[in-house]
């Protein structure tokens, strides 16, 4: 029996794969759902095992005061997909993390972690020892570098501590937790690197994360996220437009955005008019995506970014952002980790539009935490 020498090469990777044991699930909690993903390598790419979103009314809350809901439906979302094993990849509410970019000196003698620490300390000399802290580093400046800046994620400990004994208490084991920031960067990363032809270079992209109350732009300059940033726009705020302008109850103003593009006989003349007053809170949007790139030209010698990425609810109405490509000349492609990553043969079928909810695509990041970016054949 004969072998070809790639044959040879690739029987231990098989193996390994094989009987590796399974990747952690990506766990995130919605304010109305439990949203799950886990993820598994193959030869020669990676895929999604099992994907589900199982509805749970106040799941944020409900899991950590009944962890028995949050079992039962993780126990819901095994008994319809292939999930193994019960290591999770987690991140707390962005209710209860505050995270915020913090520049700082360098201090002689120590180290970023250390001299970041220290700055922290003289703002908040009381608070701190009560707040788990995690921080990523940002671009420095190339002239200084006596100075940093930082990405800081800060959560109350007795509210980190809550979650985690919530987690353990439905049968989950915590191998991590993530900021929201970190996980949607990295499924950015993972889609610059199936796309992008300079890879393993990978593009310097802008992520539009459009959510319920606020939205935040991202900036992820190759593998390094270098900012991110709030802003007011919001699927809330179009809503109140709608209502103060057509003078309409909520919940029809919320149906009328939602159903934007569903075709019908006389939905064209309802569209438009909806695209015009609208309009205002879309110019205000592309003001603060201008800014943004503004600022980053500022720091990047004048670079500009390569790809934008829209995540969150707004990829629902893709002709409500029409004009921002036009404008910034640039493609705005929704992320999806379905569209994204082949699924393992033998689950059942799942929806693409599933992969467009905004709890699925940070579960999915959470869940690629052990993985790095590949191409989708290497």
């Amino acid at each position: 029996m004969s072998f070809a020498l790639r044959d040879l090469f690739s029987i231990p990777r098989q193996l390994a794969n094989r009987f590796a044991a399974p990747s952690s699930i990506g766990l995130f909690l919605a304010r109305d759902a439990v949203n799950l993903v886990q993820m598994e390598e193959t030869d020669h790419y990676l895929r999604i095992r099992a994907l589900a979103q199982i509805p749970m009314p106040n799941a944020r809350e409900d899991s950590s005061k009944h962890p028995r809901l949050l079992r039962e439906a993780v126990r819901r979302a095994k008994d319809s997909q292939p999930f193994a094993g019960s290591q999770v990849v987690s991140s707390l509410s962005a209710s209860v993390v505050k995270i915020s970019t913090m520049a700082y000196r360098r201090q002689k003698g120590q180290g970023d972690e250390q001299s970041l620490v220290s700055a922290l300390r003289e703002r908040m000399p009381n608070e701190l020892d009560e707040m788990v802290v995690d921080f990523i580093n940002l671009r420095q400046n190339e002239q200084d570098n006596d100075s940093g800046e930082a990405l800081v994620a800060m959560a109350p400990k007795q509210d980190v501590l809550a979650y985690l004994n919530a987690l353990t208490h439905a049968g989950l084991e915590v191998s991590a937790l993530d900021v929201g920031p970190n996980a949607l960067a990295r499924v950015v990363r993972h889609s610059g690197a199936q796309n992008w032809k300079e890879f393993p270079n990978l593009p310097n992209a802008l992520l539009i994360n459009v959510g319920e109350r606020s939205s935040f732009l991202s900036v992820i300059w190759g593998r390094r996220l270098i900012l991110d940033r709030s802003i007011g726009f919001s699927e809330s705020r179009l809503v109140a437009r709608l209502v103060t302008v057509l003078g309409m109850p909520e919940t029809l103003a919320r149906h009328l955005l939602h159903n934007l593009e569903t075709p019908s006989g006389d939905a064209q003349d309802t569209k438009q008019a909806v695209l015009e007053v609208l309009h205002p809170e879309i110019q205000a949007l592309q003001q603060e995506l201008n800014k943004t790139l503004v600022y980053m030209a500022s720091k990047t010698r004048g670079k500009s970014v390569d790809a934008i990425h829209l995540a969150g609810s707004a990829v629902r109405y893709p002709s409500l952002l029409a004009n921002l490509e036009k404008g910034l000349q640039l493609p705005i492609k929704a992320i999806n980790p379905i569209g994204m990553f082949d699924v393992r043969s033998g689950v059942g079928s799942i929806d693409p539009a599933l992969g467009m909810k905004s709890g699925i695509v940070m579960a999915t990041g959470l869940a690629l935490r052990a993985f790095s970016e590949r191409s989708e054949w290497t």
